[in-house]
């Protein structure tokens, strides 16, 4: 299933997630939580567009947990792109994927070559570069 991290939502509009364990994956209600996390997502791109404020920014961590089965991983960019993709338009600035291992890139890249993202997506390699990408973007 998928976590939401959001205690850096107040100051700077950033929201980080990241999958559980392999065995989280085969548990029935997984299904049900990846759900709401993604619906919790959904509610932080209202927000913005209501409130007309910064832009979000979304971080995919893959370095903790497993990447999730690929029938979810289809489900997941599935309903984001027909249930969120007006807003991530308009209020989402661009998606961070912190990727630890050649596998996970591979099928991220799998992923997006089936749906396009709507807003630009970085795929790093270090924390490093999510702080560059980062501080980049405020001064712009």
């Amino acid at each position: 299933m998928l976590i939401l991290t959001d205690k850096l939502w107040l100051d700077n509009h950033i929201i980080k997630v990241h999958s559980s364990t392999s065995e989280d994956w085969k548990k029935v209600e997984s299904r049900i939580l990846t759900t709401c996390v993604l619906e919790q997502i959904k509610s932080h791109l209202t927000e913005v567009k209501e409130n007309g404020s910064k832009r979000m920014v979304l971080i995919i961590d893959l370095s903790k947990g497993c990447f999730p089965p690929w029938f979810e991983a289809l489900r997941i960019a599935h309903y984001s792109h027909t249930n969120m993709k007006k807003l991530i338009v308009e209020a989402l600035d661009f998606t961070i994927i912190y990727v630890t291992t050649p596998n996970q890139e591979t099928w991220i890249n799998r992923l997006l070559s089936l749906y396009s993202p709507a807003r630009p997506v970085h795929i790093v390699h270090t924390k490093k570069e999510i702080k560059e990408i980062i501080m980049k973007n405020e001064k712009n």
